[in-house]
């Protein structure tokens, strides 16, 4: 019987072969979860909850924008999420219009209106060959490693490139192309690809207030160069435990754009940011490249994300709107 995850893909090479004892594994592993062991849509075999637990697991801890984010399941085509259709925090407007106020005896209380609006969530077929040797394949902690560590590394870069850059066709809609960003345009005569005290203190006070306690400053590299010119006291900071800007954490990372373009400095909240996954599945194929002693694994997850904001805000006494997204404009 399986025991582990290396022991489940060892078990879908031997039922790939016409192993029937493999495939009697498999189905008897299924009907423990109440699932079916083969999923036709996607040709292969569903990961059992404890592993998919494992591998997911993995591949969003793996991510510095992953840990952050929300993560829902479902098992449908589509999830819609009811949501809250805010665009002013004014008196009578917030959360779609609910009203609290006190009241004195015999007063009537006060009137509230709701508005709310649906999020899609379309988990789409996220799917890769990972070719495993048959030395390998004999060995089930060494399979295990191979996805837990290298393929999980690479599935949690591919889920946050999409999750700051994604166009929202058919991919996860990414950050940058949100109705919900807040784009600070640079001072009047900046000159380009620098980054100023002015550039960041102006994005803070566009970051919604309630997102300060989950913010985060995402950054690409080429940035670091600039952001240890702004000298401004501890608005900056640099030391041995990693970098904070106005005392929230840098994270440099590889996705966001090269210096000078919009959104190569943000400042966003993770939690404002939902994943919906649906299916995670193994095909096995153990003819392809026979000759080189090669075994193919297709890995189909099916998954989708987008921010779950759709507009700024307008503070409740009013002002420049906020969000929970906010870019540094560009400075070419």
């Amino acid at each position: 019987m399986m025991n582990g995850l290396g022991e489940f893909l060892q078990s879908t090479i031997r039922a790939a072969a016409g192993d029937a004892d493999a495939m009697r594994e498999l189905r008897l592993s299924a009907a423990a979860l109440g699932q079916n062991a083969k999923v036709p849509s996607d040709g292969g075999f569903i990961l059992p909850s404890d592993h998919r637990a494992l591998l997911l697991d993995r591949i969003f801890s793996a991510g510095q924008l992953l840990q952050r984010v929300r993560r829902f399941e479902t098992d449908a085509k589509e999830l819609h999420l009811p949501l809250v259709d805010e665009t002013s925090r004014a008196d009578g407007s917030r959360f779609g219009g609910i009203v609290l106020d006190w009241v004195d005896e015999s007063e009537l209380l006060p009137l509230s209106r709701s508005k709310f609006r649906t999020a899609n969530f379309i988990p789409e077929k996220f799917a890769g060959i990972v070719p495993v040797t048959g030395e390998l394949a004999e060995d089930a902690t060494a399979l295990k490693e191979l996805f837990t560590g290298i393929f999980a590394s690479e599935a949690a870069f591919r889920l946050e490139d999409h999750a700051i850059n994604g166009s929202g066709s058919g991919r996860p809609l990414g950050i940058l192309n949100s109705n919900a960003l807040v784009v600070v345009d640079k001072e009047g005569a900046q000159p380009a690809a620098t980054i100023t005290a002015a550039n960041v203190t102006a994005m803070a006070s566009r970051l919604f207030a309630n997102s300060w306690p989950n913010a985060v400053w995402l950054a690409n590299q080429t940035t670091l160069e600039q952001l240890f010119k702004v000298d401004t006291g501890r608005l900056v900071d640099f030391g041995p435990d990693g970098a904070t800007i106005a005392g929230r954490q840098l994270i440099v990372h590889e996705s966001c754009p090269a210096l000078g373009s919009v959104g190569d400095l943000m400042l966003v909240d993770p939690s404002a940011y939902a994943v919906v996954e649906r299916s995670f599945t193994f095909a096995v194929s153990p003819y392809v490249n026979f000759h080189n002693d090669e075994i193919h694994f297709r890995v189909t997850y099916r998954v989708d994300g987008q921010p779950l904001w759709h507009a700024p805000t307008t503070p409740q006494r009013g002002g420049s709107t906020v969000s929970p997204f906010v870019a540094l404009g560009e400075r070419a």
